[in-house]
C-alpha cells in the first residue's frame, strides 16, 4: 500500500519526519518497503525551438528552468514552440513507471522531458505537451496542478492479520498508540439530497450478507480538488473525476471499497445474484468476460452492472456528464471474490 506523508498528517498530529515515521512503523510491525521523496515536474519556458538534424519530427529545445542556465531537451510534441510554458521532468523525476534520465536521442543530448497532461496524470490529453498559463506558474517551481503533491511517499507491505493497515486512518491510529503523535478524528458529515426510491434484492445473501447504497442527485462531476488528486497520485492512482475519485479515496482512507454507478443508466432495482453459466459481461475497460455460476454479480433489470468486488461494468459507469449517482458499499464473500478475480 502506498500513501503520502501529508495524507497521514491529516489524522496524526506529529513532528516526526517521514524517515522517523518509517523507523517507527518498522518497529511496531508494519514493514516499510520504500520511502520516496519525489522530484516533481516543474514549470519551464521554451526560449528556443529548432528542428532535430537527424529526425523529421523531433525538435531540440532550450528551456528556462529557473536555474539561470538554459537546459537542452529533445521533444517530439507537435505543439512545442518558443514562448510556451510547459511541464519539465528533470532527471530523477518519475513519470508513470519511468524515471527520467539524461541521454542522447538520435545523437543529441536531452537533459529531461517535456510532459503531456496524460503523462502527468492530470488529464487524458496525449496529443502534445501540456500548455500552462504563464501567469499562474513560477518558472523552476513544481507546476500549480501538482501543488500539494506529497514531499514523501511511503510504501508498506500488509500482512493478513492487520487489515487496519489498509487505511491511512488505521495507520495513523496505530502510530498514535505507539507514541508518535495525537490521533485526529474527523467529524461525520450527513449526505443531503439522497434519494431512496430503488430497492436492492439480495438473492445471493450467503455471498453478500450486506449491501448498502445511496442515490445522490444533482452532482457536478468535475475534476476533484488538488488535495484529492495529489493524494490519489501518491497512492499510484490517476484521478478521473469527482465521483470515481471519491470511491478510490475512501478505499485508501477508510479501507472500505466502494463503487459508483451512473443512476440514470440503471434500469429498475439492483439485484445481487450469482451469474448464469456463459453469461457475458463487459467491464469498464471494454474487456468482455464469459462468467460461470460461481461468479457473484450486481445487476439491474437490463443485465450485469458489475462483477462483485472485482471490477465495474461499462454500462452505468460514470462520465463527465453524469449528474445522478449511486454509491455502493457492500460486504462480498472474500473467497468468492478471490476466485472470480483469478478466473
Amino acid at each position: 500500500m502506498k500513501w503520502s506523508y501529508e495524507w497521514l498528517k491529516q489524522y496524526l498530529k506529529t513532528d516526526f519526519t517521514p524517515e522517523e515515521i518509517a523507523d517507527k512503523l518498522n518497529a511496531v510491525g508494519l514493514e516499510v518497503e520504500d520511502l520516496e521523496n519525489p522530484v516533481l515536474p516543474i514549470a519551464a519556458k521554451i526560449v528556443e525551438c529548432v528542428p532535430h538534424e537527424n529526425s523529421d519530427h523531433l525538435h531540440v529545445l532550450k528551456v528556462d528552468d529557473g536555474t539561470g542556465v538554459l537546459r537542452q531537451v529533445v521533444c517530439g510534441a507537435p505543439n512545442a514552440r518558443v514562448g510556451l510554458v510547459s511541464a519539465l521532468a528533470i532527471p530523477g523525476c518519475k513519470i508513470g513507471d519511468m524515471v527520467i534520465q539524461s541521454g542522447k536521442l538520435r545523437g543529441v543530448l536531452s537533459d529531461g522531458m517535456m510532459c503531456s497532461g496524460k503523462e502527468l496524470g492530470i488529464n487524458d490529453d496525449h496529443s502534445g505537451i501540456i500548455e500552462l498559463d504563464e501567469k499562474q506558474e513560477k518558472i523552476g517551481e513544481p507546476i500549480s496542478a501538482l501543488n500539494g503533491l506529497s514531499s514523501a511517499i511511503l510504501e508498506t507491505s500488509i500482512t493478513p492479520n492487520r487489515p487496519d493497515y489498509l487505511s491511512v486512518r488505521g495507520i495513523a491510529l496505530d502510530l498514535s498508540a505507539a507514541g508518535v503523535g495525537e490521533f485526529v478524528d474527523e467529524k461525520v458529515v450527513e449526505l443531503k439530497d439522497v434519494k431512496g426510491e430503488r430497492k436492492v434484492n439480495l438473492i445471493a445473501s450467503d455471498m453478500c450478507p450486506t449491501y448498502r447504497f445511496c442515490e445522490i442527485h444533482g452532482i457536478k462531476n468535475t475534476p476533484s480538488n488538488k488535495t484529492i488528486q495529489s493524494r490519489l497520485l501518491s497512492a499510484g492512482i490517476n484521478p478521473k473525476n469527482a465521483a470515481v475519485d471519491a470511491t478510490n479515496y475512501i478505499c485508501y482512507d477508510l479501507a472500505q471499497p466502494m463503487h459508483c454507478f451512473d443512476a440514470d443508466e440503471i434500469v429498475g432495482d439492483i439485484t445481487v445474484r450469482m451469474a448464469k453459466p456463459q453469461e457475458k459481461f463487459t467491464d469498464l475497460f471494454g474487456k468482455e468476460y464469459e462468467l460461470c455460476d460461481k461468479d457473484l454479480v450486481i445487476t439491474d433489470d437490463a443485465g450485469i452492472l458489475a462483477l462483485a468486488g472485482v471490477v465495474g461494468g461499462a454500462r452505468a459507469s460514470t462520465s463527465d456528464k453524469t449528474t445522478n449517482i449511486i454509491l455502493e458499499s457492500a460486504y462480498f464473500n472474500p473467497v468468492t471474490v478471490r476466485k472470480s478475480a483469478k478466473r
